[in-house]
């Protein structure tokens, strides 16, 4: 089903600006930029009617949060309404202006209310990136520099001061970081806490929502020999595309306009791997896939494999002149551990998803000799749109594949008058079978908050088989997706004025209980079964340390390595 996709970030809402403008990558230039598109009372109020009409139609998890959070998207947006009609209408430019941004933050934290990490609104023209030209990670309690732009080191520097990565943020405007954490993180959506309040913390420095009403704040920092300094930073906005309310907002509030900067900063790699290739996206060259290289073992070389995406089918090698399906470029190197008996670690810690049939095929080139494993498990809401979208299928179409297995459990359905399609397994049982054999030699699987949709679905596959020992957080907690066919774009939707786009997940995965499931249509299976809000838990934790920071990651490493050191004797009897 090539119109599968999973794992997209959460963007937040705009509106359409209207007046005729000219931009280049370096400047802008604007004719009357006072003249913006406004949403007045009237038009709020009925946008969030028509989004909430469109959510009770065609959210696929609609009766699952209800059951599971104890949340309608009635009463939710029944709140949304309530809070609406206490905001006044602005009157000058500069009010409209904050008024459109201030709405569509307030549509945010009525989505986040979800806790859905696939329930994203997206603006039909983007708002700009506001960036203070560093990120943070928090590491225990406090809040530890882990990316930074030469721009900002200068800076420091100019001021006599030595800003590192592993120096520690210690307030922002006099306020501690765990208040502006707090307040962001309301807007965030996602479906655990965990992976809302990492993107919130991400967020306290880069962003493109909850615009500050100061165009610069006082960092105060703490060096790694305890040394306090107070930076002023002024808060940089970038583009793709003129939105001219917001644009309009930070000039009037002194916001600086710079081209992105160079963000290779904020993609540090995770680990100093040697021999290590790197493979790039086809359709995105940039946005590297896939990372294989080796770190050194207790006793030997241990392999190391990073998946940053699943998004990508077709990958090219950094030179450029090796162009590899994502199989073939990880089955090539699993057939060189499995030759030489080397052991594999796996980062999945920052995969944001993609096609659903990676995953599987992973495990298939993962498996061990002669062992058999549960596939993952696949159910719909029936709304109008899957309805019509299955009844595509051809009738004629092998009885035993996947698509005609779901159009026959969808029909079902309908002539039962059910509300969801029942649950049927994705694919038959698990087990080596690709061109690369199988592969015998112990896996540490690396887990996080980041790792959401079809990476969700990989860190279920290896809860579900025991085949990689999981160490580290819990993942990201999602148990659904996006599936369109033409015409049926069900999971894509844009309200009638024209101003926000709206991805609804009308795909749920979970787990199976075993390797013999197939089918049911009992709606009970689907509670069970289905993964929304409950991430796969590690079989051993461990929490990012403040030397992880500084030193590539090492502590993770190094924990993966006496992992595998005692469990060897397991693995190989």
């Amino acid at each position: 089903m090539g119109g599968m996709r999973f794992g997209l970030f959460a963007i937040p809402l705009l509106i359409a600006a209207v007046t005729i403008c000219s931009v280049n990558k370096n400047s802008r230039t604007t004719q009357d930029n006072t003249t913006f598109y406004t949403l007045d009372y009237s038009h709020r109020t009925e946008l969030l009617a028509e989004v909430k009409q469109t959510l009770n139609a065609r959210y696929g998890l609609k009766f699952i949060k209800e059951r599971r959070l104890g949340i309608s998207v009635d009463e939710v947006f029944a709140d949304a309404m309530a809070v609406e009609s206490e905001v006044e209408d602005g009157s000058t430019a500069l009010e409209k202006a904050q008024g459109n941004l201030r709405f569509f933050d307030r549509v945010r934290r009525v989505l986040a209310r979800f806790a859905d990490s696939h329930l994203l609104m997206r603006p039909v023209t983007a708002l700009p990136k506001v960036y203070l030209g560093f990120q943070v990670r928090q590491v225990g309690g406090k809040y530890v520099v882990s990316e930074l732009s030469d721009r900002i080191t200068k800076l420091a520097s100019i001021n006599g001061f030595d800003l590192t990565i592993g120096s520690e943020l210690v307030y922002l405007d006099a306020q501690i970081p765990k208040v502006s954490v707090q307040k962001l993180y309301p807007l965030i959506s996602g479906s655990t806490p965990a992976y809302r309040k990492r993107i919130a913390v991400e967020a306290m420095t880069k962003r493109d929502f909850l615009y500050p009403e100061n165009s610069t704040t006082t960092a105060t920092f703490r060096t790694r020999e305890g040394k306090r300094f107070r930076l002023k930073l002024r808060w940089k906005y970038s583009y793709d595309d003129v939105r001219l309310d917001a644009l309009y907002f930070l000039e009037k509030k002194g916001f600086k306009h710079i081209p992105l900067e160079d963000h290779s900063w904020f993609q540090r790699q995770y680990s100093k791997l040697r021999s290590s290739r790197e493979w790039f996206g086809v359709e995105n060259p940039e946005k590297l896939v896939l990372r294989t290289g080796f770190v050194d073992g207790l006793d030997s070389q241990v392999g190391v494999l990073q998946i940053f995406s699943f998004f990508e089918r077709q990958l090219v090698d950094v030179s450029g002149d090796t162009l590899l399906s994502f199989e073939q470029a990880v089955g090539k190197f699993l057939q060189q551990l499995e030759e030489n008996k080397v052991p594999l670690i796996i980062d999945m810690r920052n995969n944001e998803g993609g096609h659903v049939e990676l995953p599987t095929s992973l495990l298939e080139m993962l498996a061990k000799n002669g062992e058999v494993y549960p596939t993952y498990t696949e159910s719909f809401r029936l709304t109008p749109g899957i309805w019509q979208m299955w009844q595509r299928i051809d009738p004629g179409l092998n009885p035993y594949t996947d698509d005609a297995v779901t159009a026959a459990i969808v029909q079902e359905a309908a002539n039962k008058n059910s509300r969801h399609a029942g649950v049927w397994a994705k694919t038959l049982p698990i087990m080596a079978g690709t061109e690369f054999g199988s592969f015998n030699q112990p896996i540490v699987a690396m887990l996080g908050p980041k790792c959401v949709s079809a990476c969700d679905i990989l860190a279920i596959l290896f809860e579900s088989s025991s085949r990689a020992i999981i160490m580290g957080q819990k993942s990201g907690g999602t148990g659904a997706g996006y599936l369109n066919w033409e015409p049926y774009r069900d999971s894509e939707w844009t309200d009638y004025r024209h101003v926000i786009k709206l991805n609804i997940p009308n795909m749920l995965f979970g787990h199976s209980e075993d390797k013999r499931f197939r089918s049911s249509t009992d709606e009970d299976y689907l509670w069970r079964l289905n993964r929304e809000n409950i991430p796969v838990v590690p079989n051993i934790p461990y929490q990012t340390t403040f030397e992880d920071i500084v030193d590539w990651d090492s502590g993770w490493y190094d924990k993966a390595l006496k992992i595998l050191d005692k469990s060897s004797l397991s693995f190989s009897e």
